[in-house]
């Protein structure tokens, strides 16, 4: 579950902090319509962690997917060449 409270000064910041230490804080906002802290519980906690990780992972496996897509496209670049140069007679 996730908690958000407002504060107007830093005591206030700091006091919530101390009042809700059984939560996590995971994001702070200081927008136009006030100054906010969001915490969550234990359970929500483990939840955005293990999609953090499977973002993660996502993102290492999409980046090995693009460097293999890049060596494959160096590859066939390289294969063309060699074969023009074959056919025109120019030096590889």
């Amino acid at each position: 579950m996730n908690y958000k409270y407002e504060y107007k000064s830093l005591e206030e910041r700091e006091s919530l902090i101390t009042t809700h230490s059984n939560l996590f804080l995971v994001e702070e906002q200081n927008i136009t319509d006030g100054n906010f802290l969001i915490f969550v519980d234990e359970e929500t906690k483990n939840q955005l962690l293990v999609q953090q990780t499977i973002r993660g992972r996502v993102n290492t496996i999409t980046a090995y997917a693009s460097l293999d897509n890049n060596s494959v496209d160096s590859l066939e670049n390289a294969i063309i060449e060699y074969e023009t140069n074959l056919i025109t007679g120019g030096i590889f």
